[in-house]
């Protein structure tokens, strides 16, 4: 199916087929090139010179002699419409896209190619935007860039720094060099489509420019609520959904207008596998938070049985974090016990060997077993 033709195409009547044949009878010029001044409601064309003639006549022949980076340029193939891209390269005699199954090399004239082992062909149809030149000239440092990467893929950076024709960004990736006229990164796989002037710390339009660089935003009066931009939707920590707005105009119309900032995870006073003492004593290790909010923790006692702690206002509130090596521990041993000394220090025998022993303090012993090893020894001290 041909293309429609749309005001400003070039074309030039057909020379192919029946209505080729049809063209030349009519004593129509085929070479001669004409502009499209008016598409007609019935499917006719009016062209610069005055005529009028059915659209099934012409095909479109568009100039691209003048084409530039960062122009946008709609495809032909002879299977379907091949898209819209952007021009990354621009040579004497041929243009390319960074699109990966169109990265070719086209002719300025416009001719078709053979393309995907000859199995389609492929043409540049018309140019449907240019670039605006020198779109960095205005730039200054802290705007916010939307970049136009490979596959159409967009993502937004931030300016860092300004030099020698070149805007430089910091994102995720390190960050990119852009060329200020042409906007183009040096690499050619990428472009800058637009530019936003950093809003007004502070103003929800700001809160939506940082959520747009992918960071999280929180409110003045709501410390433990946070947003940032999920799979193009805010997400909302606070009711575990996402925000009822699609973009930044609902953003902007519901959200709190000013006292937004960047959300730091808060710096946790506990980790998981801390070893701690409570208020009333107990020593236990920290096994999971339960709830962040509350600082509500569960954890082990030495005995391995779990026991709830929190951070404050209960009565079973952390009072500290201890050393492994402030860790009291009962452990059940056996054998038999001799050689009692002057200092309380005894000898537990295990085994046949002479050195199948443990010199273990009495003071070490829970009371029930000091007092029956008192017993065994004869009442010594």
């Amino acid at each position: 199916m041909r293309p429609k033709l749309i005001p400003g195409d070039r074309f030039r009547f057909r020379s192919d087929g029946e209505i080729g044949e049809m063209n030349k009878s009519c004593q129509l010029n085929t070479e001669t090139f004409h502009t499209v001044k008016r598409v007609l409601k019935n499917g006719r064309i009016d062209h610069e010179d005055g005529g009028s003639y059915a659209a099934v006549q012409c095909e479109i022949c568009n100039d691209f002699s003048n084409i530039a980076t960062g122009d946008r340029v709609q495809l032909e193939t002879s299977l379907e419409n091949g898209g819209i891209y952007t021009v990354m390269r621009v040579s004497d005699t041929h243009f390319s896209f960074n699109k990966s199954e169109f990265h070719y090399e086209y002719p300025k004239t416009g001719e078709w190619i053979n393309a995907n082992g000859g199995t389609i062909k492929i043409r540049p149809l018309r140019i449907v935007e240019k670039a605006p030149r020198r779109l960095l000239a205005d730039a200054q440092v802290g705007d916010i860039l939307m970049v136009e990467s490979a596959n159409n893929i967009f993502c937004y950076e931030q300016i860092s720094y300004i030099g020698n024709g070149y805007i430089h960004t910091d994102n995720e990736m390190g960050g990119f060099a852009y060329d200020v006229d042409t906007g183009i990164d040096l690499d050619a796989n990428a472009i800058v489509r637009k530019i936003l002037p950093l809003a007004p710390e502070g103003t929800a339009e700001w809160a939506w420019q940082m959520m747009l660089l992918g960071k999280e935003v929180t409110v003045f009066d709501q410390p433990n609520r946070h947003l940032r931009i999920l799979d193009s939707k805010i997400k909302d920590s606070n009711v575990n959904g996402f925000w009822n707005g699609k973009g930044y105009i609902d953003f902007k119309n519901s959200a709190v207008k000013t006292g937004w900032q960047i959300y730091n995870e808060p710096n946790p006073q506990f980790l998981a596998g801390d070893w701690v003492e409570l208020t009333d004593g107990l020593q236990c290790c920290l096994t999971e938070c339960l709830n962040p909010n509350s600082g509500h923790w569960l954890a082990k006692k030495v005995d391995g049985s779990e026991v709830s702690a929190w951070e404050k206002d209960s009565i079973r509130t952390i009072a500290r974090t201890i050393q492994k090596s402030e860790v009291v521990v009962t452990l059940t041993l056996s054998g038999t016990v001799s050689e009692f000394d002057d200092d309380g220090d005894f000898e537990l025998r295990f085994g046949d060997s002479k050195n199948d022993y443990h010199v273990i303090n009495i003071n070490a012993l829970t009371p029930e077993d000091a007092e029956l090893v008192r017993e065994l020894m004869g009442g010594g001290e």
